[in-house]
């Protein structure tokens, strides 16, 4: 009793260092998760195919899936419905799956089962590839079929339709799917941002670097050891400081999943014009121009000498009051407006503020 228990452990261990040094990226490609309606969970499976859950003989586990070949497609998802599965760029993946049946024409053994893969970059479909010359036949006894293929450059994702044509009284099981990589391909490193500055403010701090041309290129940003942000856009205002705070900011290029070398950088936001507690301290817009004229049809709302950040703000314009939206004043038309504002960062501390803008 002792050994069995033994050779199962070690059986047991030898699995689990398998599934490590090759992780499947199909979600239950052993068809052993049951759905409550009785059908195989992360699968699309078209209704023409009059698809069960057999558990005569399986080639693994308990069940394998039963297909009829009456015209149709099964297809993987992960854990969200229709989610393509993530891949590395210009990587060689490995598509393999066990298969038996009785497929006849005229009594003639026919091929069936055509795989064909389909490239996503950031969700959008930009290539397919037919396997027409990968076909099985189905015979009796479980065979094995493997998918040798390389992710096209700049692809992010796929997703796989097996499809079976219509032939009368065909019956194909299949088990056991896997999606696994091969080989992944060396980085080429990636440069890190250039000419990367910061212009400060008191309560803000504005990044910038060089644009890259490569529109699949972003920028992952941290500050102060927060999460980490990811950017398309070459300039990122951080938000929420205090003034004459210190703050570190780490910044690098990542393109897919190759990512570079970071960029340090340190900062200390600007110092109130005047100080918390003198009687010359007026809270006001710093993103208003002297003369009032902007050239956008829109407001952003960052203060100088704005001694709370939580003080309560108020907005009227021509007379009538309004909410910002994300931190914005929204402008309907190019004209001259009043805009109003009430800050109130205590029952003693109010100021009205008044300008006068005119939307070029």
């Amino acid at each position: 009793m002792k050994k069995a228990t033994r050779i199962v452990t070690l059986l047991l261990i030898f699995n689990a260092i398998s599934i490590l040094g090759q992780e499947n990226l199909i979600k239950n490609g052993d068809f052993e998760k049951i759905k409550s309606n009785g059908k195989p969970e992360n699968w699309y499976i078209d209704w023409s195919l009059y698809h069960n859950l057999d558990d005569n003989n399986p080639h693994n586990g308990q069940y394998s899936l039963k297909l009829y070949t009456n015209g149709g497609s099964i297809k993987p998802y992960g854990e969200v419905y229709n989610k393509n599965i993530a891949v590395c760029s210009s990587c060689e993946y490995k598509l393999s799956y066990w298969y038996r049946g009785n497929v006849k024409r005229y009594g003639t053994p026919v091929s069936t089962l055509l795989t064909t893969l389909y490239f996503f970059k950031d969700n959008q479909q930009v290539s397919k590839e037919e396997k027409r010359d990968e076909m099985v036949t189905p015979t009796s006894e479980w065979k094995k079929k493997e998918i040798i293929f390389t992710v096209p450059d700049g692809v992010t994702s796929l997703n796989f339709f097996m499809y079976l044509a219509y032939i009368d009284n065909g019956l194909v099981w299949i088990d056991d799917v896997e999606l696994v990589l091969v080989k992944k391909v060396k980085n080429i490193e990636l440069p890190k941002p250039t000419s990367v500055k910061v212009r400060t403010y008191q309560r803000e701090a504005l990044i910038t670097w060089e644009k890259n041309n490569d529109a699949s290129i972003k920028w992952e940003i941290i500050v102060d050891h927060k999460p980490a942000v990811v950017v398309a856009d070459n300039s990122y205002l951080v938000t929420g400081l205090n003034p004459e705070s210190s703050h570190a900011i780490k910044i690098r290029t990542i393109k897919g999943e190759e990512k570079s070398e970071y960029v340090d950088l340190k900062f200390i936001t600007n110092a109130m014009m005047e100080s918390k507690n003198s009687s010359n301290r007026i809270p006001h817009l710093r993103t208003i121009p002297k003369d009032g004229q902007l050239k956008q049809r829109f407001l952003e709302l960052y203060y100088n000498d704005l001694a709370n950040a939580d003080a309560k703000i108020t907005y009227s314009l021509d007379g009538v009051e309004l909410k910002p939206v994300n931190n914005k004043i929204i402008f309907p038309e190019n004209k001259k407006y009043h805009l109003s504002i009430v800050v109130e960062e205590s029952p003693e501390l109010i100021w009205n503020l008044e300008y006068q803008i005119e939307i070029k």
